[in-house]
């Protein structure tokens, strides 16, 4: 897997997690019973996947993306996890960056907390390049 795609993923989990417990439209009624109908379909099917971070706000989002149909829903959703599974996306979670303190040293940047629609502040500190070293 290439560094791109794996900061690509970083900063989707970092969004995602800062994201889902703010600002989501509300549910309507027919969107939360069905939320409990997909949730119980993902047990009954046994489907394994990890609900501390699958949690209601990600979860319909994928009803919302096939139009509160529960089986393309469900369908959607299990190819999304085979597609973790095989793709290895999980292994973000024990990725080691040794080398994250000398690309800090060369080129200092951070991400800080939240701005008000709770996308993560990127900071980028220009002013402390050293070219020279």
């Amino acid at each position: 897997m290439n560094m791109n795609i794996i900061l690509i993923i970083i900063y989707s989990i970092i969004l995602m997690k800062k994201v889902q417990t703010k600002f989501s439209p509300p549910l309507t009624v027919e969107e939360r019973s069905l939320l409990f109908k997909f949730r119980d379909l993902l047990d009954n099917e046994e489907i394994e996947y990890d609900e501390d971070y699958f949690t209601d706000t990600i979860l319909i989002r994928f009803l919302r993306a096939r139009k509160l149909n529960l089986k393309d829903s469900f369908k959607m959703f299990t190819e999304y996890l085979k597609w973790r599974k095989e793709e290895d996306i999980d292994y973000i979670k024990t990725f080691e960056f040794p080398e994250e303190g000398k690309i800090k040293q060369y080129y200092p940047h951070t991400f800080h907390n939240t701005d008000k629609l709770g996308r993560p502040l990127y900071i980028e500190k220009w002013n402390n390049i050293n070219l020279k070293r």
